[in-house]
This record gives C-alpha cells, structure tokens and sequence, in this order.
C-alpha cells in the first residue's frame, strides 16, 4: 500500500480513535456504577459495550499506522457524576451513538472521496455496530418508559 497517508483519512481515523477510547471510559464508568447498585444485567451490557468500542480503537489505531499516519491523542470525555441514574445513563449513551453514527458517516464520505476504500469499509463496519448500539438503547429508554420498574427489575437486575 501507498504508505504516503492522506491527510483528511488521518484526521478521521484519529477523530473516531479518540471517540471510541472516550466511549469505552464512559461505559465503563457507568458498567462500575451499574454493578455496584445491584444491575448485574444492565452492568454486563455496559461492559460488553466498552468490549465493542475497545476492539473498534484497536482496528483504528492498526489502520491508521497501517496508512503511514501518526496516532494523536485528544482529551476525551468525561462521564457526569450527576447523570447516574438508569435513564439518565441510557440517555447520555444514545447521545454519544448518536454523534458517533454521524462521525462514521462522515468519515465513510471523506475515505470515498479520498480513494482510501479500505478505511471506507472499516468505518462501514464500525458504524454498523454504533448503529445497533444506538438501536439498543433507544429500545431500552422505550421500555423503561412504558414499564418502568418492572422493566428495572426484569431486565435490568
């Protein structure tokens, strides 16, 4: 492969980077918090979110040194103290999928007019995933909605 990496795929591919090592921070604060008030059930789909993310930056952190780019590091976010309760983590979670869905979809456009199909598809690939993290939650959020503490109890516990 051309090794001479394409300065906007660069970008990118750092953008999405520090997005998902952000993300993994936040769902594991929030899978923590989540086991230690007795949500055993929403606590492993936390942690098993952050696995998602954290194998999402490891294939962008391959691609971008595979494109001859440079890793570069940015501040990232930090969960909310006040925002611990069910809904409110649910909510903070479709905000984070919802910008990331529309990073991927940008990115993918930026890679296609590039000529960089390869990171094109791995964006694909990743946006898939955002989109059924995203799809998830906003089911979970409905049904906490329409049925509350029984939902708490029976799904979440």
């Amino acid at each position: 492969m051309d090794r001479k990496p394409r300065a906007k795929v660069v970008e990118i591919l750092n953008e999405a980077f520090n997005s998902e090592v952000g993300a993994i921070g936040v769902y594991m604060d929030q899978h923590f918090h989540m086991d230690d008030a007795g949500y055993d059930k929403l606590a492993e789909l936390l942690k098993s979110n952050a696995k998602d993310e954290m194998g999402h930056a490891e294939k962008l952190a391959e691609r971008i040194l595979m494109t001859g780019g440079a890793m570069a590091y940015g501040k990232h976010v930090i969960p909310d103290p006040k925002r611990r309760s069910i809904t409110e983590i649910i909510k903070v979670n479709i905000e984070l999928e919802t910008e990331a869905v529309a990073m991927y979809n940008r990115g993918i456009m930026i890679c296609a007019a590039e000529g960089d199909n390869a990171s094109r598809r791995l964006l694909e690939e990743i946006l898939m995933d955002e989109e059924r993290h995203l799809d998830d939650m906003i089911t979970r959020l409905q049904l906490l909605k329409d049925h509350g503490d029984h939902y708490i109890a029976e799904k979440l516990m």
